[in-house]
């Protein structure tokens, strides 16, 4: 309901609806309420033309595309996971990362494991450019499961392993930002 009186109230302005829109479209998504997500992420995209925010458009793209996949459309999926990391190729790095995330998991579930894994392997060169422990977790594990799907189990514990120090790295790092 928030979100929703948040939209009217902001209906217009150039910064709120936008980021409005992508986290009303998120939030149906979570319920369960795909029409109604995508109704949002397309209405965000139609607002691309007006307010050119293209880290925004391309979160909408990555929202849309979660909508399809979760529709059972998965080329369309694809085609919006595609276009999302596209457009962030020059825009901010943790964002390519989740949609190269969701393109690597597209593959893995297909078998299609050699794209898969070019996927993951472009998550951890964001990664290094960038220090980001989530995006180097998610590759991991995606690396693990390619792994399983080979049957290479050596090759599965040694990436799972490193999502477990990841976690451990992140987890004692918290309490530190408190001090």
């Amino acid at each position: 309901a928030r979100y929703e009186q948040g939209l009217q109230a902001g209906a217009g302005d150039r910064f709120a609806e936008p980021g409005l829109r992508n986290a009303l479209g998120f939030l149906r998504l979570r319920r369960g309420e795909h029409e109604e997500a995508a109704r949002q992420f397309e209405a965000r995209l139609k607002l691309a033309a007006i307010f050119v925010q293209r880290d925004a458009e391309a979160l909408a793209r990555v929202g849309l595309g979660d909508v399809r996949l979760a529709t059972g459309d998965r080329e369309s999926a694809r085609q919006m996971y595609a276009a999302a990391a596209e457009t962030l190729r020059r825009g901010v790095p943790t964002l390519r990362c989740i949609a190269i995330q969701r393109l690597g998991r597209l593959a893995l579930g297909e078998s299609r494991l050699d794209e898969a894994a070019a996927h993951f392997a472009e998550m951890l060169a964001i990664n290094r450019q960038m220090g980001n422990p989530p995006c180097e977790a998610e590759a991991q594990a995606g690396i693990a499961d390619i792994a399983l799907a080979r049957n290479d189990l050596d090759a599965a514990d040694v990436a799972a392993r490193q999502v477990i120090q990841i976690a451990e790295q992140f987890r004692e790092a918290v309490p530190n930002l408190e001090s």
